[in-house]
């Protein structure tokens, strides 16, 4: 099961097994995107997921911001032949 699924899961567990109207009632998600970033989201509660693929021919790292219904709202891949060479 992947994570998004899972969290949609314990939040559907948590609303028939309280009170609480809606899943979101009970967390609070109130934030400034940072000024400078490339990308930001605030509308939802949610958390970055890295996939790192080492083993490709230009191995590669992906940030994705992933929202509390599983929803990908923005992403950013970097591979290893854009990143400039090591100092001596």
């Amino acid at each position: 099961m992947k994570v998004p699924a899972l969290l949609g899961c314990l939040l559907a567990y948590l609303h028939a097994s309280t009170s609480v109207a809606s899943p979101y009632d009970f967390i609070q998600h109130n934030h400034r995107v940072m000024e400078g970033s490339l990308f930001g989201y605030n509308e939802l509660p949610s958390f970055g997921l890295l996939t790192f693929d080492t083993k490709a021919s230009d191995p590669f790292l992906t940030y994705e911001i992933v929202n509390i219904d599983g929803k990908v709202q923005n992403a950013l891949t970097v591979r290893l032949s854009q990143l400039g060479k090591p100092a001596p």
